[in-house]
């Protein structure tokens, strides 16, 4: 609850004798944001100033009371006992009253307060009396509430949080469809998920910078985007080998555009005459046919042996499959064979 408008007034009385008398009357425009209507508190009083107040019980002298727009607030009777008023100190009070008024914007109502004639029944000639009167009250238009949007695309993240708000609607984080209003200091900050590049925000569709507040005017549309991470594949075949990678059926070819959580077969083969000794995969050792989750980038190589004889730096060997060091084993022809189709073991 609110208070919006406020405001106090006084009327004096004629009669009294040695002392003046006042009807002072107390008003207030209470409302909660978002309504469309107003309470108006009334409380009255009378008080007396200098003089001496007589003894025994006063009595309104005739109905009355005060209204506001034509509604009573607070009454007072004639010559009841519901009515009296045992007056002995400098103020007594008349009572009080809530009327409902229905707004949004800023608006006036009447406040009306009756003639009214104040008797004291054991002093007959102690009496007061307050003339009929009005009063403008001018009420503050109810804020009514704003919309806050949010649009946070694929791995982006939106925060929002109010920070001050002079309708007193606290503080704390907003989700999307809040109610703001006007005047609220928003904060508002965007980040992206793991594996994904904040792309920026906007606010109203303009681009706004990250941790930056806005004050509430009206509807308030925040966007966030992101993009997923990219990073190159790179493939090392060794001589006589091939590496084949796929994503999502479709193979890629190197130094091509991969991205983050893109999942990778990769797969390895000799040609022929070669024999596959190895496939890593960022330097760690990986299974020809396997799958990884790209998280950066990725480097496939592999490591191959010759197979089956051949003419190397014009001597023939003949490679040996399994050797200790990995190298050919190599023959030379026996003397007089000068096709070099028969061989010996040299070393």
């Amino acid at each position: 609850m609110a208070t919006g408008a406020n405001g106090s007034f006084s009327y004096r009385a004629s009669g009294g004798g040695s002392a003046d008398y006042y009807l002072e009357i107390t008003w207030r425009q209470e409302y909660t944001p978002g309504n469309n209507y107003s309470d108006i508190k009334v409380s009255a009083k009378i008080r007396r100033s200098g003089g001496s107040a007589q003894g025994g019980t006063w009595y309104a002298w005739s109905d009355g009371g005060i209204s506001v727009n034509g509604t009573r607030v607070i009454n007072w009777y004639e010559k009841t006992t519901t009515g009296s008023f045992p007056y002995s100190g400098n103020t007594q009070d008349l009572g009080s009253g809530t009327v409902r008024v229905y707004h949004t914007n800023a608006t006036s109502v009447t406040l009306e307060s009756t003639a009214i004639d104040w008797k004291n029944t054991s002093y007959s000639s102690a009496s007061f009396s307050f003339a009929a009167k009005s009063e403008t009250l001018s009420l503050h238009a109810i804020p009514q509430p704003f919309t806050l949007t949010l649009s946070a695309g694929t791995g982006a993240n939106i925060g929002v949080n109010r920070t001050s708000s002079p309708t007193g609607q606290g503080t704390g984080w907003l989700s999307s469809g809040a109610a703001i209003f006007a005047g609220d200091v928003l904060q508002i900050t965007g980040s992206a998920d793991a594996g994904y590049d904040f792309g920026g925000l906007t606010v109203n569709g303009a681009g706004f910078s990250s941790g930056g507040s806005v004050t509430v005017s009206g509807n308030v549309a925040v966007a966030a985007s992101a993009s997923l991470k990219t990073y190159r594949l790179t493939l090392s075949p060794a001589d006589g080998s091939w590496i084949t990678v796929t994503r999502d059926g479709t193979a890629l070819s190197n130094g091509a555009t991969i991205y983050h959580f893109d999942t990778l077969v990769i797969t390895a083969g000799a040609d022929s005459g070669h024999k596959l000794t190895g496939l890593t995969v960022n330097g760690a050792e990986f299974t020809s046919g396997g799958s990884l989750t790209v998280s950066g980038n990725v480097t496939a190589a592999t490591t191959t042996k010759q197979m089956g004889g051949g003419n190397i730096g014009g001597e023939k060997y003949l490679p040996l499959v399994g050797g200790a060091d990995g190298k050919p084993v190599r023959y030379l022809p026996m003397v007089g064979a000068a096709d070099g189709s028969r061989w010996i073991l040299l070393s």
